[in-house]
Parts: C-alpha cells; sequence; structure tokens
C-alpha cells in the first residue's frame, strides 16, 4: 500500500553527532521514524513555548 504524501515542507538540518545519537536511541524507545519524532518534539515544544509566553502576557 502507498503512503499518502502528507502537506509538508522539507528542511535541512546539521546535527552534533550526539545529538543525532541520542535521537536514534529515542525513536528506537518510542517506536517512531525520526520524522515521527521530531515533528512531535518540535510540536510539544512549541506549545510548551506558547504557554510560557502566555503565562508571562498574564503576569502583566
Amino acid at each position: 500500500m502507498p503512503q499518502i504524501k502528507k502537506n509538508g515542507k522539507r528542511i535541512t538540518i546539521n546535527l552534533d553527532s550526539e545529538v543525532y545519537k541520542e535521537l536514534e536511541e529515542y525513536c528506537k524507545a518510542v517506536g517512531q521514524n525520526k520524522t515521527e519524532a521530531i515533528e512531535n518534539i518540535l510540536d510539544h515544544a512549541i506549545k510548551e513555548f506558547g504557554l510560557k509566553n502566555e503565562k508571562e502576557r498574564r503576569a502583566y
């Protein structure tokens, strides 16, 4: 069965070797490929960033 193409953008990054090894270990541990893992990690980080900024805005 062919893969469904998703509406996405391609990026190229140069990771530190140690970070790449950690990413590979993380992917094996959670059962995701690198694309899925990076998308989930970025999504979580961006949401966390937004929540922290929202809290800071409320403090003023």
